[in-house]
């Protein structure tokens, strides 16, 4: 495993974890990428592409004086970088006020490609208050060094992970801003062009994500987890069938003198009694005051979570528990949006 180190502001490194079934790891000594100061942590995103010689080609974008752009490195043993001549790609290329997140595959169609965020102008991915909109842009190249931009686009999207199935199709995870929860698009290159396919809410906080498929067909997906000032940590999820569904459907939000109002209905059928609790901190577990109306613990059920507090619009959790198995929904991703 690769991971950003540090505190992402004074002092930022890529460092490596090593583990016999993917879930269970062992902290490595050796910091194999150092990030200058000053790049907000983005020089951390680091995607890995297996070269035919056995060796890999690393990627990973920097800021220097002028702007940010993205570099490359050479690793035999994927420990020891290289870093290859020149820029792979510059601001001035991708256009607009910052770049972040290199991840390239190869292409099903031949060749490279690369996903990456993009920030509009005048403005720092990172930066105080946030961006007003990121997007995820595309280049391709056929020999990993030279590349050329598309004019193809994804809106309110950054941070992505790409997939590439046994079938040819890509799949795209990606979130938009930190507290939004991870998203996904089954086939984003349909045609060969970059296409708005239905986006899913995977219903997983998490701010960097590396997607990955395994045995059986499933998913299992590594998240940064925490902030800045708390710290971090990495998540390990794993898609499982669970014994129960579950339904939101928004009811209303409406101003209180006590805060926002949120109302959400929550329904379905459980093969095994549930505990369903709301969150603002999936890691603290922070209570907030919420109240489940008619609570139940059998199937079917049916009952109503309401919210009272500022946090309505920003980043409450219901969590859907039985035994081992642990279901999320970022309660906010289901009120609608008004243009």
């Amino acid at each position: 495993m690769y991971f950003a180190g540090g505190d992402l502001q004074e002092v930022t490194y890529v460092s490596t974890a090593t583990s016999t079934d993917g879930v269970n790891f062992s902290l490595d000594d050796a910091r194999i990428l150092d990030i200058p100061k000053g790049t907000n942590g983005g020089g951390a995103h680091t995607s890995f592409v297996p070269l035919d010689d056995g060796s890999w080609r690393v990627y990973a974008s920097t800021r220097g004086i002028e702007d940010r752009h993205i570099l490359s490195y050479k690793a035999e043993d994927g420990l020891q970088l290289v870093q290859e001549p020149g820029r792979r790609l510059t601001l001035n290329e991708v256009g607009g006020g910052d770049l972040m997140s290199p991840y390239v595959i190869r292409d099903p169609a031949g060749g490279y490609r690369m996903f990456l965020t993009k920030a509009p102008y005048a403005e720092k991915i990172g930066q105080v208050g946030g961006t007003s909109i990121t997007w995820i842009v595309s280049a391709i190249s056929d020999d990993g060094l030279n590349w050329t931009m598309t004019d193809q686009v994804i809106d309110k999207a950054q941070r992505p992970s790409v997939l590439v199935n046994d079938d040819g199709t890509i799949e795209l995870w990606f979130t938009f801003g930190m507290n939004a929860g991870l998203l996904r698009m089954k086939d984003v290159m349909h045609d060969g062009d970059l296409s708005m396919s239905e986006i899913e809410f995977m219903n997983i906080k998490a701010g960097d994500v590396d997607v990955h498929r395994i045995a059986g067909g499933g998913y299992r997906v590594y998240g940064g987890f925490g902030n800045v000032n708390e710290g971090g940590s990495i998540r390990v999820l794993r898609s499982v069938t669970v014994p129960w569904r579950v339904e939101l459907v928004y009811l209303g939000m409406n101003r209180d003198p006590e805060g926002e109002i949120l109302g959400v209905c929550i329904s379905g059928t459980s093969d095994e009694p549930i505990k369903l609790e709301a969150h603002l901190s999936l890691k603290e577990r922070i209570p907030i005051d919420t109240r489940i109306v008619n609570p139940v613990d059998f199937a079917p059920f049916s009952t109503t979570l309401i919210h009272v507090g500022d946090e309505a619009y920003r980043d409450v959790w219901l969590t859907v528990t039985s035994g081992d198995y642990v279901q999320e929904f970022r309660l906010t991703n289901y009120v609608p949006t008004v243009d």
